[in-house]
């Protein structure tokens, strides 16, 4: 799952210097496991398993069957500053 929301919007803080993050290095995105989200409740954000920041991303989604059998789907996901514009396009 890869989600935006509003809250993106504030200024960032770097962890390790405690600046304020540029614009170009910010998250807009993210993205988690259906587990990650379901195990969060309603009051925070889930285990993010990666950040996003603005611009083109492509992500290759692999679905494996206990039987060896799969389905392999590749998509570009657009994200911007603004979380109603993010969106998702299938490429294969």
């Amino acid at each position: 799952m890869i989600f935006s929301q509003d809250t993106f919007n504030i200024p960032q803080i770097d962890g390790t210097s405690g600046q304020v993050v540029a614009d170009i290095q910010r998250t807009f995105a993210l993205s988690s496991t259906p587990r990650s989200i379901s195990d969060s409740g309603a009051t925070r954000i889930p285990s993010v398993q990666d950040g996003i920041g603005t611009g083109e991303t492509d992500f290759k989604l692999v679905v494996k069957t206990k039987t060896g059998e799969y389905v392999e789907k590749t998509f570009t996901v657009h994200v911007t500053a603004n979380w109603h514009d993010l969106s998702m396009t299938e490429i294969n």
